[in-house]
């Protein structure tokens, strides 16, 4: 469960990250992030400006692996859950990059808090 929570926030961030906002991106983050999260992200939404839009960092990408390692105790409050997913950009396989996702449970379910 916890990895099908990251995975489907990860697809989701991959085409925010770059940009792109269409209504599947904004219901996968509200679907998979607490809702302080989900609202920042959705507040805050990436924009890459137009001379950037060629640099492979900016490209559409797409995940090789979504790895759990473990919780995480940050203090004080809810145990965090870590999931390290990896990807690279579709065009430049050469380009690639890592999400650390921060997970905790909420009602019985799991849900992005934060990323690291």
């Amino acid at each position: 469960m916890i990895l099908r929570v990251a995975r489907r926030f990860a697809v989701a961030y991959l085409r925010y990250q770059i940009g792109q906002h269409p209504p599947a991106v904004k219901r996968a983050l509200s679907a998979t992030c607490t809702p302080t999260f989900a609202r920042l992200l959705i507040a805050q939404p990436a924009r890459i400006p137009d001379g950037q839009r060629r640099n492979p960092t900016y490209q559409p990408a797409e995940l090789t692996r979504v790895t759990y390692t473990g919780q995480a105790s940050l203090g004080p409050g809810p145990q965090e859950q870590i999931v390290i997913a990896t990807y690279h950009t579709i065009r430049h396989p050469s380009v690639r990059g890592q999400l650390t996702v921060h997970l905790i449970g909420n009602s019985g379910s799991w849900r992005v808090a934060d990323l690291g």
